[in-house]
């Protein structure tokens, strides 16, 4: 769910909520989708750090970009909390610890030969964007298969 299609005022009158109350606590659209889509993003951030010590790290960065796009498909918010520029300082330290780690674990994927050269973390990121947009205007059934296509395109330097 985009975050410019959210109103707090429909949510206030759909949850029986004062507006007064919503704003105390969500003053913005993104503070509301921070509170739901924290803990995905802690996960993130503890998976990549695993993935930057990990033993092979190559292989445990291909699944971590996987995991990152089914919590994106999963989470409707995910997608903002990671690429917009007004978050809070406790998000934005978190997402910052995120990308660091898998920068390092991209770097590994890429020596070990199991992820293609030539992209970067943030063309990964809008890749996994690009497949949960995919994935949302389906029925959500191919999930799977435009997953395992987007997985083998990271992987094309290895086929």
């Amino acid at each position: 769910m985009p975050a410019d299609s959210i109103r707090l005022n429909d949510i206030a009158r759909e949850t029986g909520l004062g507006v007064g109350t919503v704003y105390r606590h969500f003053p913005t659209v993104i503070a509301l989708l921070e509170a739901l889509n924290l803990d995905a993003l802690a996960e993130l951030a503890d998976r990549a750090h695993e993935v930057a010590a990990s033993e092979s790290p190559g292989a445990a960065f291909v699944e971590l970009v996987k995991r990152g796009a089914e919590l994106q498909i999963a989470r409707d918010g995910l997608k903002e909390v990671l690429i917009s520029d007004d978050v809070s300082a406790e998000v934005r330290d978190l997402r910052d610890s995120f990308r660091r780690s898998a920068t390092i674990g991209l770097a590994a994927a890429v020596a070990e030969g199991r992820v293609r050269s030539d992209i970067t973390l943030e063309q990964i990121q809008r890749l996994v964007c690009g497949v949960e947009y995919a994935v949302r205007l389906g029925d959500g059934l191919d999930r799977p298969l435009l997953l395992d296509v987007m997985i083998a395109g990271l992987e094309g330097a290895r086929r």
